[in-house]
């Protein structure tokens, strides 16, 4: 289901335009910084989901939805309070002009600024005075050495700024355009971890095209290095993008509110973290991370207009690689899927034209998209706990509240 929303959302975002600057809306450099962990976090959530009762990964996911939903209606919250006092400042400051077109002070101070220029006379230079300020003083070695230096260095400088003038056209006009070069990494790595879990296979040795079977050497080798080769690109990249934004200020780029700016590389493994966290949701939840990805996006100070894209063309990728393990390990329900992802795939392609449309009429900002995000997903987690207490007590979950947890070896 997810994965069908987030195909035609991207296939949509991807041509659209940022809302203040002249470049595409989709942000790579958030992909690149954040996709790979993510990616890396699906496999053990996928091997957790397929050992945990039920019950359990219901219950989780309760929490994860109370609690993102809190978070993400809070910051929704201050985002609306921010625009309404936007809104109203804007309003007091076109009733002051206003006022003061209907007044006659714009004619007098014309009128003085006249006068003034009326008055002013040239200023005579006196060259004898120029010549006794100078003195007469001749020209030494060491004066000429100085001077020398100083048309020396001030070349330097123009040759710098010049250099950085250069450096700043340039970024300007490729961040107009999309980075090919960060979505060809990205599927590179997809690539890479999809050839890891087909060799994986399922849970028997049959399931495997090179014969592994679980609970071997190799197969725990298949299930540690998605995780830990998706943490390694995250943080190289994190590292990457930090050094990018030292250049990027020394060049004298202008970031706008909401980009990200890694002026410091201490808190990247604080995102590289949380990229784990909501790959191994996604597998675990089956929520395709854009639960926790959103609010941390949110919490980072993306725009929203922009956070919600980004969301998607991440989920595109944690989603998809979520299905297919899951088909691998055969607990893909092809006749469900194919209802559901009908479904949201209508879904999101209403969204991403009428919701754009519905604020551009209304005049409304970014945090109605996040005060609807913080409404979905709060009424999702009540329909959850409604489902998990319903089949408990009629014991539709592993025969009622049973904590056994399900075997992986012995395929």
């Amino acid at each position: 289901m997810i994965l069908a929303g987030a195909i035609p959302a991207t296939a949509i975002n991807l041509w659209k335009c940022h809302p203040t600057r002249d470049r595409p809306l989709l942000d790579f450099d958030i992909a690149l910084l954040l996709v790979p962990a993510t990616l890396g976090g699906t496999t053990p959530g996928v091997l957790l989901n397929v050992l945990f009762p039920e019950w359990l990964v219901s219950t989780l996911l309760v929490v994860l939805l109370t609690y993102t939903a809190q978070k993400t209606l809070r910051k929704g919250s201050n985002e609306w309070r921010k625009e309404m006092e936007a809104k109203r400042r804007q309003r007091m400051l076109a009733a002051a002009v206003a006022a003061e077109a209907a007044t006659d002070r714009g004619a007098e101070v014309n009128a003085a600024a006249a006068e003034v220029v009326g008055m002013a006379t040239p200023v005579e230079v006196d060259s004898e005075v120029v010549v006794t300020m100078l003195g007469d003083e001749p020209v030494t070695d060491d004066s000429a050495a100085a001077s020398t230096a100083g048309v020396e260095a001030s070349k330097a400088s123009n040759s710098a700024d010049a250099a950085a003038a250069a450096a700043l056209a340039t970024i300007v006009k490729d961040e107009k355009h999309i980075n090919y070069k960060i979505l060809i990494a990205l599927c590179c790595l997809w690539v890479f971890l999809f050839v890891v879990a087909f060799l994986r296979g399922g849970t028997g040795a049959s399931s495997s095209p090179v014969g592994i079977a679980p609970c071997l050497n190799a197969y725990w080798t298949l299930i540690v290095c998605p995780p830990l080769v998706g943490v390694v690109a995250s943080y190289a990249a994190g590292i990457h993008l930090h050094r990018q934004c030292l250049h990027r200020l020394r060049v004298g780029y202008s970031y706008t509110e909401g980009d990200l700016r890694l002026e410091t590389a201490a808190w990247i493994w604080r995102y590289v973290a949380w990229a784990l966290g909501a790959g191994l949701g996604s597998g675990l939840l089956g929520i395709g991370g854009g639960m926790i990805l959103g609010p941390l996006l949110l919490e980072l100070g993306v725009n929203p207009r922009v956070s919600a894209p980004v969301t998607h063309y991440m989920v595109l990728f944690t989603s998809s690689m979520t299905v297919i393990q899951f088909a691998i390990l055969g607990q893909l329900l092809l006749w469900h899927t194919s209802w559901f992802a009908g479904l949201c795939l209508a879904a999101s392609v209403t969204s991403a034209v009428g919701l754009v449309a519905v604020l551009k009429k209304w005049g409304l900002g970014g945090s109605v998209i996040v005060l609807c995000l913080g409404a979905v997903i709060g009424l999702s987690a009540v329909l959850v706990l409604v489902e998990l207490v319903t089949s408990g007590v009629s014991g539709g979950l592993n025969d009622g509240f049973s904590v056994g947890v399900r075997q992986l070896c012995g395929g």
